[in-house]
């Protein structure tokens, strides 16, 4: 088992005990860093220790398209143009 510590800002780390390391451009949800309704993209993964590793894992907010949202905004942005053209 590995020894994570993910490191998001300036926010205390979060410690996991992982059977693997996530690699970079990963997604994580962590709920201590609010990654249940944001999730978390892994940009840095850094080793350290021999007989029993740490790994350091920097993480961001990762944007997430969601495309139901997309549509709505496209529905709105048309039914705007519509009324705009009617008056």
């Amino acid at each position: 088992m590995l020894t994570l510590y993910f490191c998001l800002n300036d926010a205390a780390p979060v410690q996991r005990r992982w059977s693997s390391s996530p690699r970079i451009g990963d997604t994580v949800a962590l709920p201590e860093l609010g990654g249940n309704l944001d999730p978390l993209r892994v940009y840095d993964v850094i080793w350290e220790g021999y007989e029993e590793p740490s790994v350091s894992v920097y993480v961001h907010h990762a944007k997430v398209d969601h495309p139901i949202c997309h549509e709505a905004n496209r529905h709105l942005n048309h039914v705007g143009l519509l009324r705009q053209s009617v008056r």
